[in-house]
């Protein structure tokens, strides 16, 4: 940060009128309203702080470096551990890499080849 700049952070609405009962006891959720990522208001919210955020990284002298080791190191398959459900079926997921969200498997027993994706015993059970 350069010496003597300063920014003005974006101030979010608090809805004190929001509440969750947890266990019979509630608790105030003021900002829950910032947990739907395509409502207008979320999306201004965000957009407000990128606008600081962002040319910050962008000057920042490795940025590009730091981004591209993340890139590299997230490209690499990640697995979930299979969990059995009431159903008798095992659920696990998988990111191949870089994708936001991990694809969710279904299979009827868990074997290694399970997690041979192409030929396995598995099938997509939910694929954001």
């Amino acid at each position: 940060m350069e010496s003597g700049k300063s920014w003005t952070y974006p101030t979010p609405r608090k809805d004190e009128t929001v509440k969750a009962d947890h266990f019979g006891r509630e608790i105030a959720d003021p900002y829950r309203w910032m947990e739907d990522p395509d409502a207008e208001e979320t999306a201004a919210f965000v957009t407000a702080q990128n606008d600081i955020t962002m040319p910050y990284l962008r000057n920042f002298e490795s940025h590009e470096k730091i981004k591209d080791r993340l890139a590299e190191l997230w490209k690499n398959p990640r697995f979930g551990l299979p969990g059995k459900k009431g159903n008798g079926k095992y659920y696990f997921n998988m990111n191949p890499g870089l994708r936001n969200q991990n694809i969710i498997y279904v299979a009827d027993e868990m074997t290694p080849d399970c997690y041979d994706f192409e030929n396995g015993k598995a099938k997509v059970f939910l694929n954001p």
